[in-house]
């Protein structure tokens, strides 16, 4: 069986088999397993929620729930993300981990949990990078003040690149001040919905 000798060789050994259950064991060996239909029943009946209440808390109905956990039916990326943020669990343990198992439903909301304080960390040091990059072009304002006070003793040419540095202190002055509103926003955002 194959060129190991005194060895079984597992992969030589399916090639006797026949050629339709050879075909669907490698087809099962490929696909990852969908949890989702699980998951929902187990985490919905831990909540002691019927498939109605818990479609009202969602904003769906009672068949859309009943189809997503017999698995005739796969929710929209918005309904999983309410999932998520409802079992404050991840999309990706929601679907792909057996959260029935013991102590892997505490694990998943341990990660999420993780998940929204390292989120809210990476924004606080952009935010930080933003602020020091607006005292760096404070600094620079006031050094280019300082020369644009003795313009008309400089070269026509420099006189120039002044007047062209003044522009482009408006605009970084902007784009930073737009990186840091979004950098705000996002961190709201994350604050409000847990991750």
């Amino acid at each position: 069986m194959g060129e190991r000798s005194g060895y079984f060789c597992a992969e030589n050994f399916l090639h006797f088999l026949p050629q339709k259950i050879f075909k669907q064991m490698k087809k099962i060996e490929t696909q990852p397993q969908d949890y989702l239909p699980a998951n929902l029943r187990y985490l919905r009946k831990q909540f002691g929620l019927s498939q109605e209440v818990f479609a009202e808390k969602i904003g769906l109905n009672r068949g859309n729930i009943a189809s997503y956990e017999n698995g005739s039916c796969q929710p929209k990326i918005c309904n999983l993300k309410n999932f998520s943020k409802f079992f404050q669990v991840s999309i990706g343990d929601l679907t792909s981990s057996d959260l029935r198992k013991l102590g892997a439903y505490e694990n998943a909301i341990n990660n999420f949990n993780k998940k929204s304080v390292w989120e809210i960390e990476v924004i606080d040091t952009y935010l930080t990078k933003a602020q020091e990059t607006e005292r760096l072009l404070e600094s620079l304002q006031t050094t280019f003040a300082i020369t644009a006070s003795k313009i008309n003793e400089l070269p026509s040419d420099i006189q120039f690149l002044l007047l062209n540095y003044q522009q482009m202190y408006k605009a970084s002055k902007k784009i930073v001040a737009t990186h840091k509103d979004l950098l705000e926003y996002l961190k709201q955002k994350s604050i409000e919905k847990g991750y």
